[in-house]
């Protein structure tokens, strides 16, 4: 998928339904499929680096980042994956079908909840960037 592609994508979304993750603080994103060290070895997702995810998912890591400010903690999240166009769930299953990897990436029949986008791929990050 080309980056004007799932940019269009994004364009068609409800945008008070999907909001953009980037938008909170002590969130960082560093989308894996916008890079080609991913398992597939491509760009998946071009040069698209927003992090859309549903309004319900979006609250949640609100709160997590409120729970993070409290503890005066000095981590960030790093946002690896978020809303997934389910066209790029058909390509990533291709390249796992039929292999030990198989049961790692979602049916493109059944989908996943990163096509919906309420899975999100995280970690948290130091004040030096490291996970």
């Amino acid at each position: 998928m080309t980056t004007e592609e799932v940019e269009r994508l994004v364009r068609s979304l409800d945008r008070e339904m999907f909001l953009d993750l980037s938008n909170l603080d002590r969130v960082e994103v560093q989308l894996a499929y916008s890079r080609d060290d991913n398992f597939t070895g491509v760009k998946l997702y071009g040069d698209f680096s927003q992090a859309l995810v549903h309004r319900l998912a979006f609250d949640k890591m609100q709160k997590a980042v409120h729970l993070l400010k409290q503890q005066s903690l000095p981590y960030r999240f790093l946002i690896y994956d978020a809303l997934r166009p389910w066209r790029l769930q058909k390509v990533m299953f291709s390249y796992v079908e039929n292999t030990p990897q198989e049961p790692y990436v979602a049916h493109p029949q059944k989908g996943s909840l990163h096509n919906y986008g309420l899975a999100l791929d995280l970690t948290l990050i130091d004040e030096h960037g490291n996970p």
